[in-house]
């Protein structure tokens, strides 16, 4: 079974995301599935940084890890950026909803 689509993919037990990133919203939520990308909303401006934070932040949250545990791969200045998350704890709803699965211990 292959556990990998365009807008995540598997490194061992590391969790690579593609985003499509929009600050300046009224809540974070990751919304849909655009482009091989995860469209995810912040609510912090893209000003010095806090637009990153934010997201590395709340990804933290919604994959039980602790903050350091999330590294931004690609794209510090753009809205496409690619995320890695070190052995995710949980799975979130909208990650399984969009069709996202954890690799079988097999593998």
């Amino acid at each position: 079974m292959d556990v990998n689509h365009d807008w995540y993919r598997w490194q061992g037990t590391t969790l690579v995301l593609h985003l499509r990133v929009h600050p300046g919203a009224k809540a974070e939520q990751a919304e849909s599935i655009h482009g091989g990308r995860i469209k995810v909303k912040t609510t912090a401006p893209p000003v010095d940084g806090r637009a990153n934070t934010a997201l590395a932040r709340w990804l933290a949250r919604e994959f039980g890890v602790l903050r350091r545990d999330i590294e931004l791969i690609r794209g510090a200045t753009s809205r496409n950026k690619d995320v890695a998350i070190t052995n995710p704890d949980v799975l979130p709803a909208w990650f399984t909803g969009f069709g996202g699965v954890r690799p079988s211990c097999g593998r």
